[in-house]
């Protein structure tokens, strides 16, 4: 988050130059934010918050769908993820 009297200038000026860019990362965020909650909801306590936010990075440049299918639990590609971090 930027700070500093000229701060929401910075993002005005990015939002007009890059108008995508803005819009495409709020679209990942809220997709992560939804598998988040469905994998929550799904596995509840257990649950392990930290190592379903680093698969996501793990994954680099990835489609939203196929992140999709691989953050999703109990899928083959997380199972190797979750065997390969002990």
């Amino acid at each position: 988050m930027l700070r500093g009297p000229c701060a929401h200038l910075t993002e005005v000026d990015r939002y007009l130059s890059w108008p995508g860019q803005a819009l495409s990362y709020r679209v990942g965020a809220l997709w992560i934010i939804e598998l988040r909650d469905r994998a929550m909801a799904t596995l509840g306590q257990r649950i392990d918050i930290r190592h379903f936010h680093q698969v996501e990075p793990d994954q680099a440049a990835v489609r939203l769908p196929v992140l999709g299918r691989v953050m999703r639990p109990g899928s083959p590609s997380r199972r190797q993820a979750s065997a390969e971090a002990r």
